[in-house]
């Protein structure tokens, strides 16, 4: 690494650009290469500031010439590399320099909250500020278990942090404190200081449950999402990969170069939070507010220069309708569902015994030495073709087979069990 690093150094380059997975990798700690390909990354190589921009290897599309790749032709994976490059041309030409955090702006100046009158002092001035960070930390997705737990809260304004247990196991604050303390978070979700979050509609929930459903309908006017944000800039790759790239670190390494879970002891034990002892969960949970703070911050600007205010705002207004809709629930009839279990039940016991009376399953099953499983298009797909010769309709050029309903249903004739699977 070194020997590349003083290599950079000496071109001191604007932008180096990364062919394939193993340089993302080792420029940003990110895998992926598809889902990150065209983003530019604020990089750091010794102590050379640029802009690194990762792209597909060429050799590696070669292979797959005529097929495709997550349901996307190889010719525009082609054609994405192409853009890629002119791109990072683009981005040179302009000779921009990122900015580039070290990991103590993220992490440093974290103060814990130790007494009321310290959380009232703190939340009171925040609450006259225009823009403040938090993040909470929680053991369940979901606020409505009998077992779930807020564990802890964090605030910042983008220098100073602030965080405090609250339903840990190593709290300071008692039953007795939260309750004294809860109107004083109340009526700071409340203020009018724009309050920022990444993943919002995670956090908005937890404040309905806690702090009162009344604050929901603020969640599109004094609350911000940095995820939402960074949807609206890059709804994700190509394909089925689906939506990508908008967890908070991999939005710290892009923008800022810090490589934010790292930093953190406890992000190795996020499922198990609340077995940590609590400086360590406070000392994970009080970075992402300032993250959050940061990165909307750089996202603003970014959402500002493309036009893309009206669309940010359709995405956050969604937050509030969702969290009802969460916390509303949906009412089962048990009587109906039990009815509907017993009736489905036997049709499709039914439906199971006459595949399973297809000649073609033993030999599949016999060939194949697994069970044949009706739902997995792997095993329909492999069954037609090997089976009932049906290469042409539903063979593999692109390395998938097609047993969707509009295209299985023609079939039928050629084949009965097709019938049985729909």
């Amino acid at each position: 690494r070194s020997t590349i690093e003083r290599s950079i150094e000496a071109c001191a380059p604007y932008v180096v650009l990364g062919i394939g997975g193993v340089p993302l990798k080792w420029a940003t700690g990110l895998t992926d290469v598809r889902s990150f390909r065209g983003k530019p990354f604020a990089a750091r190589f010794g102590q050379h500031v640029c802009w690194y921009v990762p792209t597909l290897d060429p050799d590696w599309l070669d292979p797959f010439a005529g097929q495709r790749i997550d349901k996307v032709p190889c010719d525009e994976w082609a054609a994405a590399l192409e853009r890629d490059v002119r791109a990072a041309y683009a981005l040179a030409s302009t000779a921009t320099v990122p900015k580039v955090l070290t990991p103590e702006r993220v992490t440093g100046n974290l103060v814990l909250l130790r007494s009321h009158a310290e959380v009232v002092k703190v939340l009171e001035h925040l609450a006259t500020l225009e823009l403040v960070g938090f993040d909470f930390e929680t053991h369940r997705t979901r606020p409505y278990g009998a077992d779930a737990l807020l564990l802890s809260m964090a605030f910042s304004d983008g220098v100073t942090t602030w965080a405090m247990p609250w339903e840990h196991s190593g709290t300071w604050f008692d039953a007795a404190a939260r309750r004294r303390l809860r109107p004083v978070l109340r009526a700071f979700f409340l203020s009018h200081a724009l309050k920022v979050a990444h993943n919002l509609p995670f956090e908005a929930e937890w404040i309905a449950h806690h702090f009162g459903f009344d604050i929901a309908p603020h969640f599109s006017t004094h609350f911000a999402c940095t995820m939402q944000q960074a949807f609206v800039l890059d709804p994700g790759p190509p394909g089925n990969k689906g939506s990508s790239g908008h967890a908070l670190h991999d939005l710290m390494v892009r923008h800022f170069g810090v490589r934010l879970k790292e930093l953190e002891h406890a992000a190795d034990f996020v499922a198990r939070l609340r077995e940590l002892d609590v400086g360590d969960v406070l000392a994970y949970n009080g970075p992402d507010a300032r993250a959050a703070v940061l990165l909307f911050r750089r996202q603003r600007k970014l959402v500002e220069q493309q036009g893309l205010e009206t669309i940010y705002q359709d995405q956050l207004d969604r937050v509030f309708p969702v969290v009802a809709a969460q916390r509303a629930g949906i009412p089962i009839d048990a009587t109906i569902n039990a009815e509907f279990q017993t009736k489905l039940a036997a049709e499709l016991t039914a439906v199971e015994a006459r595949i399973r009376s297809v000649p073609e399953i033993a030999v599949f099953e016999r060939r194949n030495k697994v069970v044949f499983n009706p739902l997995a298009n792997d095993h329909v797909g492999k069954l037609l073709v090997d089976h009932f010769g049906m290469s042409t309709v539903c063979g593999a050029t692109d390395r998938s087979y097609k047993t969707a309903d509009d295209v299985l249903r023609p079939l039928m004739s050629r084949a009965p069990i097709i019938g049985h699977v729909l």
